[in-house]
């Protein structure tokens, strides 16, 4: 018994391994070198935080949320020129919308027209890590997961180095330019584009992999509702933190830092499983019976966030139920969005969307109107929840609905709270 279960953990190292790890080294240069920019002042390290989120906007949305999405089920997708091509045009225009974004939600003028050029370098950076993205969707559908999860290693790795560059030459006084670890970071998202580009085009050639017949009303349904959720939840990420910048300095800082942290437990935890096991080998074939499993686990967290809420009303204990409630939200999500994608439940997909858009125009205004720390989890957590019901309505296991139904009137309270 001992030497199976040794077997069997060594196969799921060598499998899940390389990707988790990968995700971790990712996660952990972000962290790094945004808490390194605290170093240049508060002010800089929030208009850096709003920056990084910038610049990761295209890639979460357009690559990892459409692009990445839409091939996974599709083993006969060649259209990768087409695709870098497309992906970088629309990942500019993306970029100069964000900017324009966080600029109207700013609150102070002054601090708008300081770091404009910070973000405007993160957004251009930003259409060259997302070219890379598309070259890392190609490895990872050719089962190269790992390579994906380290395509923002190259540009945090470069920030942080730009960060530590800008304290050397300042001498400590600050009078170093404050543009400097952007600037780096861009041109390590251009370095990463490139390496990725190559190993790509190493690829073996493969023959076209049967797939059954498909519709291209199908196709489009499909498409159109991984893009209009992707801007959802590209642009709500965006706008949501910069309202916090009309809180006290530093706090956007911090909201970016444990966000990163959460999003970390996903990257690594989900989504570098489901990296490994969704692949144009194996996406026709989904373990629904593992999804329902993993989602029942995470039911001991939702009675926890009941409880808690219960004793500590409004007090500073009320933050604690938000953050479960969020972590909640950002575990379930993925795993059933997956799911869905792989079966290619446009109508689902496109019922989400709408959700989305309804529910959270709703909690980014509200946050904008009322900035607060747990209001920013609590609009997270509520616009989750609102994307997971419309995956779960009608499914065939209830249970997935009632864990997406029973938090959501929570969330919401959460939110009209925070205040």
């Amino acid at each position: 018994m001992i030497s199976i279960l040794r077997e069997r953990s060594v196969d799921r190292l060598r499998r899940y391994g390389p990707t988790v790890l990968g995700s971790l080294a990712s996660q952990a240069f972000s962290v790094l070198a945004i808490a390194a920019t605290v170093s240049l002042g508060l002010d800089t390290s929030d208009a850096y935080s709003i920056g990084m989120q910038i610049g990761n906007t295209a890639l979460t949305t357009i690559v990892l949320s459409v692009l990445y999405l839409a091939v996974i089920g599709r083993p006969s997708f060649r259209a990768w020129g087409a695709a870098s091509a497309a992906t970088f045009s629309v990942s500019m225009i993306l970029g100069l919308i964000v900017v324009f974004a966080v600029s109207s939600a700013a609150s102070s003028s002054n601090a708008e027209e300081s770091h404009y050029g910070i973000h405007l370098i993160f957004a251009a950076g930003g259409a060259a890590l997302a070219l890379a993205g598309v070259h890392g969707v190609r490895l990872a559908c050719h089962g190269r997961p790992f390579l994906l999860s380290l395509v923002t290693v190259i540009p945090n790795a470069a920030l942080l180095l730009g960060v530590l560059t800008t304290r050397v030459l300042s001498g400590g006084d600050g009078n170093a330019s404050l543009v400097l670890p952007a600037v780096c970071w861009a041109l390590g998202a251009c370095v990463a584009a490139a390496i990725y580009w190559v190993l790509a085009t190493r690829l073996p050639h493969v023959a076209a992999i049967p797939q059954f017949n498909e519709s291209l009303k199908s196709k489009s349904l499909h498409v159109s509702a991984l893009a209009w959720s992707a801007g959802n939840i590209g642009l709500a990420s965006v706008v949501l933190l910069a309202s916090t910048s009309q809180l006290d300095p530093g706090t956007t800082t911090a909201l970016f830092l444990i966000s990163r942290a959460g999003t970390s437990i996903v990257t690594t935890g989900v989504n570098a499983i489901l990296a490994v096991r969704y692949n144009w080998v194996s996406a026709a074939n989904v373990p629904a019976h593992r999804v329902s499993r993993t989602l029942w686990l995470l039911v001991g967290l939702l009675a926890v966030t009941i409880g808690v809420i219960l004793v500590g009303g409004e007090s500073g204990v009320a933050l604690f139920p938000i953050a479960i409630l969020w972590l909640y939200a950002i575990v379930v999500t993925p795993i059933a969005s997956r799911e869905a994608n792989a079966r290619r439940r446009g109508g689902r997909l496109i019922a989400k969307a709408a959700l989305e858009t309804i529910v959270g125009g709703f909690a980014v205004l509200w946050v904008y109107l009322n900035p607060t720390p747990s209001g920013f989890f609590a609009a997270w957590t509520v616009i989750s929840l609102a994307g997971l019901a419309a995956l779960t309505w009608r499914a065939r296991d209830r249970s997935l609905a009632v864990m997406a139904l029973l938090p959501l009137p929570m969330a919401v309270a959460c939110l009209l709270l925070a205040t």
